[in-house]
């Protein structure tokens, strides 16, 4: 019967210690949400900081497309379709008007 009552008032405490830590953090972060959201500072700083974020992810994940895809017509085009299409002064020079008809065609 004493172990009972020990425990019951062990309990008690233990349920009061956890309102009084629930009661704690609801003030503080009631306190700090109210100082971040008057200060307009911290508040543009936030909201820059988050759209930095927004921006770099979406640059960077356009960007690995664009630099992915240029990579594979790169690479995908056989070595003498690269060749054959090379512009050099020498065959400007040799072939005018050809080279005038790639130029434009390729527009």
């Amino acid at each position: 019967d004493v172990n009972l009552e020990q425990m019951k008032l062990h309990e008690e405490e233990n349920r009061k210690t956890v309102i009084e830590k629930i009661k704690t953090s609801g003030a503080v972060l009631g306190a700090g949400l109210q100082e971040f959201l008057s200060d307009k500072t911290k508040m543009t700083a936030a909201v820059g900081t988050l759209t930095a974020l927004a921006v770099g992810w979406y640059v960077a994940k356009r960007g690995t497309g664009v630099v992915a895809r240029y990579a594979e017509a790169r690479l995908g085009k056989p070595s003498l379709v690269r060749e054959t299409s090379r512009i050099t002064p020498l065959e400007t020079l040799k072939h005018p008007i050809k080279v005038a008809k790639m130029v434009f065609r390729g527009r």
